[in-house]
């Protein structure tokens, strides 16, 4: 139940932009035609790539890979390609939010992972140590990327290293992606190699994406679409008979033990889900936006959360760096006193001002 759930998290980030109840609709018609489909088809014993043998352990390729490509479809469907994107689209809203969302994911991914296999075994104990392994080795790389040390090194640059706190928990959630579909299956030490190459590529995807200027909001298809391929591909290689033996389940293995026809398979499940989600969550989109009334673009897209909801999502109090507490206020020509609105503050209420300027 829980991991029906979770595709309609992961693409609820870009409902920022869309009406409520289309964005009901929506959510129950791509659980629907798109999750449930590729749910069937890799975890049932009837499902055509779980008889070709494709390894998904806790979701890597049916939610985030699905969830990931369909809310770069919902992008793309909303805003298309642009070819820039301004400083403030990409600023970030709430660190502490980022942190505390962050911590609860953490902690609530050793259910979404250990509890998988629905028993308290040693197969549990392994997906337990692997999800938290590798997501603290992805939050380091991705610190690490950030600063771009082989271009700091080669030009001996001195300058300070600096750890991003949402660098981090971005890693750490890419990292925890990866090692989804293959918790239970690999081996502990192999849990590192995912935790460095899934946060790399999203890493490397998210910055190529930016540049080519699609929006991907909050990062949904650069941190869940391209780590849960990539965990999909590390599960192909690493996939171990003797960690899956403690599950009682039988299985030929990766390629550490010599099925070197797994990654193939790997590949064919992520092609279908991937063509599958992108497809459907397109026609989705256009199905409901053909009618007038559950339209998702809106004809005004300033103060948003007011306009839909009559309220704002924050209240800022801009205050001047420059002011003195200690000093008295000196009047004005115009008599005013010297509190003085910020000209920089748009007059169009796109940020909710309620506090006061000095």
């Amino acid at each position: 139940m829980f991991a029906s759930i979770t595709p309609a998290i992961a693409l609820g980030s870009v409902c920022d932009r869309i009406r409520f109840i289309p964005a009901m609709v929506f959510v129950f018609l791509w659980t629907t035609f798109v999750y449930d489909f590729i749910s069937y088809w890799s975890w049932s014993s009837n499902g055509w790539l779980a008889k070709l043998g494709a390894l998904d352990y806790a979701g890597g390729t049916i939610v985030h890979i699905s969830s990931g490509v369909a809310g770069a479809a919902f992008s793309f469907f909303l805003d298309g390609f642009k070819k820039k994107i301004t400083p403030e689209e990409s600023k970030k809203s709430n660190i502490i939010n980022v942190i505390i969302g962050t911590a609860l994911l953490w902690f609530g991914w050793f259910g979404f992972n250990a509890g998988s296999g629905y028993k308290a075994d040693v197969r549990a104990g392994y997906a337990f140590i692997n999800t938290h392994l590798a997501t603290s080795v992805g939050g380091i790389v991705w610190v690490i990327l950030e600063n771009e040390p082989f271009r700091r090194i080669k030009s001996a640059n001195s300058k300070k290293w600096k750890s991003s706190s949402v660098g981090f928990c971005t890693g750490a959630i890419c990292a925890l992606v990866t090692i989804t579909p293959g918790s239970g299956f690999v081996d502990i030490w192999s849990s590192i190699v995912f935790g460095i190459l899934g946060p790399m590529a999203s890493y490397y995807a998210s910055s190529a994406i930016e540049k080519r200027g699609f929006k991907d909001y909050l990062g949904v298809f650069g941190c869940h679409g391209i780590s849960g391929i990539v965990g999909s591909i590390l599960t192909g290689i690493f996939a171990s008979k003797k960690v899956a033996g403690f599950g009682e389940l039988t299985i030929k293995g990766g390629w550490v033990d010599g099925n070197f026809v797994q990654v193939p398979i790997q590949l064919l499940s992520i092609l279908v889900s991937f063509a599958w989600s992108a497809i459907i969550t397109l026609i989705i989109c256009y199905a409901i936006n053909f009618f007038e009334c559950m339209k998702f673009k809106l004809e005004v897209e300033d103060n948003v959360d007011h306009l839909e909801l009559d309220e704002y999502a924050y209240n800022y109090s801009k205050i001047n760096p420059n002011y003195d507490e200690d000093k008295e206020p000196e009047n004005n020509d115009s008599g005013s006193s010297s509190e003085t609105r910020d000209d920089s503050i748009p007059e169009n209420l796109t940020v909710r001002n309620e506090g006061r300027y000095v």
